[in-house]
C-alpha cells in the first residue's frame, strides 16, 4: 500500500493566523476596496497653508507634496485645524470624526497637541501617524506601536544632528573669516516648541568644538520675520555689537535677520554670516545671492512619505516589517551647490514625479524605503 502524508491542515491554519494577524492590525480590517480617508492635523488648519509669514511657506510646500503623493496613491486627504487649548483640540477631533469620518490621522508640529492626537486616536482605535514633529524626552512617549498600539509610525528630521552641522560649518567659515574669538547669536521659534529646542541643543555640542566661537545669547521670534529682523537691529546696536554669526531655526527668520542687517548698513554674507533651515524657495534664493550662507533641508517631503506608509499600510505592506520610526536625511546647501537644489524643491518638479515609485505595494522590489530628498537629485 502507498504511504500517504496525511493532510494536517497546518498550511490552512497558518494562512488563517496571517489573515487574522493582518485584521487585526489597527484600523486594517475594514476599507479594502475603497479610497483611504487621512485626516491632516496642522497649527491654523487650512489658513496656516496660506501664511508665508510662517517659515516663509515651508508648510505649503510640504502640504503641496503631500497633496501630490496622495493623488498619485489613490487616498482622499483633507486638513484640520491643531490646537493648543486642549480643549478646542478635542472639539475639532470629534468634528473630524463625525464629519470626515477619517481612516488615519496624521499631525505635523507641536508635541502636546501630537501627544494628544496619538492619545485620542488611541482611545477611538483610529491609527496616528505623527511627522515633523519629534518628541521630547519629557513626553513620555517612547517608541511607535510601544506604549500607543495604534500610534503606527513617526517620521521627522534628526534636528539635534542638523543644529550640530550647522554650528560646526558655521565655526568653520567664520573662523576662516575673522580672527577669534567670535561672537554668536541665535533665533529660535516659539523656544519651548521641540525643533528649536533640539536644534539649539545640537548647536550647543557643535560649540564645545569651537570654544572661540561664542554663543552669547538665545532669542525667541515666534516664528516671525519682521519680529527677527527688529529684535537683530537692536541686539546688534546695543549689546553684542561685535555679532558676526546668527544662527537661526528657519529660513523666514534667517531671511528677517538679512533685512535687519542691511538696514543697518551691513551686508549679509561680507559683514555677517547667517543660516537657516527648511530650503523654502526664499531661503534658497538667499543662499545664491550671498545673503544666507546655509539652509539645511529635506523633510519638506516627509508629508509625501507619509502618504506612501500609509498607502502601503492599508493596502497589506505593514512598514513596521521594516521600522515604525523613520529619519528624515537633511542636506546642508550653500551656494557652491543650490541649483540642483532649487530645481527639486521647485513645485514645476514636484509635478513630474510619480509617488507611487517609492511605494512597496507598487514596486515590490524595494527593500527598504527610500526616503532621501537626494534620490531626486539622481532621477
Amino acid at each position: 500500500m502507498r504511504y500517504t502524508k496525511k493532510n494536517t491542515g497546518k498550511p490552512f491554519i497558518l494562512w488563517c493566523a496571517i489573515i487574522v494577524t493582518v485584521l487585526c492590525m489597527p484600523g486594517r480590517g475594514e476599507i479594502a476596496g475603497r479610497r483611504i480617508k487621512a485626516a491632516y492635523f496642522i497649527y491654523g488648519g487650512r489658513q496656516i497653508l496660506q501664511y508665508e509669514f510662517l517659515c516663509d511657506l515651508l508648510f505649503t510646500d510640504m502640504h503641496y507634496c503631500m497633496e501630490k503623493a496622495a493623488r498619485d496613491l489613490g487616498i482622499t486627504l483633507d486638513t484640520f485645524s491643531m490646537e493648543l487649548d486642549l480643549a478646542k483640540m478635542e472639539r475639532e477631533l470629534n468634528r473630524c470624526v463625525e464629519t470626515f469620518k477619517p481612516d488615519v490621522f496624521i499631525c505635523q508640529g507641536g508635541s502636546e497637541s501630537a501627544r494628544f492626537i496619538v492619545q485620542f486616536g488611541e482611545l477611538k482605535k483610529i491609527p496616528t501617524i505623527t511627522m515633523n514633529t519629534g518628541f521630547l524626552p519629557s513626553d513620555d512617549m517612547g517608541k511607535p506601536r510601544e506604549k500607543y498600539r495604534f500610534w503606527i509610525g513617526d517620521i521627522h528630521p534628526d534636528d539635534i544632528d542638523v543644529g550640530y552641522r550647522q554650528g560646526v560649518l558655521l565655526s568653520q567659515e567664520a573662523l576662516k573669516r575673522w580672527p577669534a574669538p567670535v561672537d554668536m547669536i541665535a533665533f529660535t521659534g516659539i523656544g519651548f516648541d521641540q525643533a528649536s529646542q533640539t536644534r539649539v541643543a545640537g548647536l550647543k555640542q557643535a560649540l564645545e568644538k569651537f570654544p572661540v566661537v561664542k554663543l552669547r545669547q538665545v532669542f525667541t521670534t515666534r516664528y516671525m520675520s519682521f519680529l527677527a529682523a527688529e529684535k537683530f537691529i537692536l541686539v546688534k546696536k546695543s549689546r553684542y555689537r561685535e555679532t558676526r554669526v546668527v544662527w537661526t531655526v528657519c529660513d523666514s527668520i534667517a531671511l528677517g535677520v538679512a533685512r535687519g542687517a542691511r538696514k543697518m548698513g551691513l551686508v549679509p554674507g561680507r559683514d555677517i554670516i547667517i543660516c537657516g533651515t527648511d530650503w523654502t524657495a526664499g531661503g534658497l534664493k538667499g543662499v545664491e545671492e550671498g545673503d544666507v550662507f546655509l539652509s539645511a533641508g529635506g523633510h519638506y517631503l516627509e508629508g509625501a512619505w507619509t502618504m506612501v506608509l500609509i498607502h502601503d499600510y492599508f493596502r497589506g505592506k505593514d512598514f513596521a516589517r521594516e521600522k515604525t520610526t523613520f529619519v528624515t536625511p537633511m542636506y546642508m546647501v550653500t551656494a557652491k551647490d543650490v541649483l540642483p537644489y532649487k530645481k527639486i524643491r521647485s513645485r514645476e518638479y514636484i509635478d513630474t514625479l510619480d509617488f507611487k515609485r517609492y511605494s512597496k505595494i507598487y514596486d515590490e522590489s524595494i527593500e527598504q524605503y527610500r526616503f532621501d530628498a537626494a534620490d531626486l537629485l539622481e532621477k
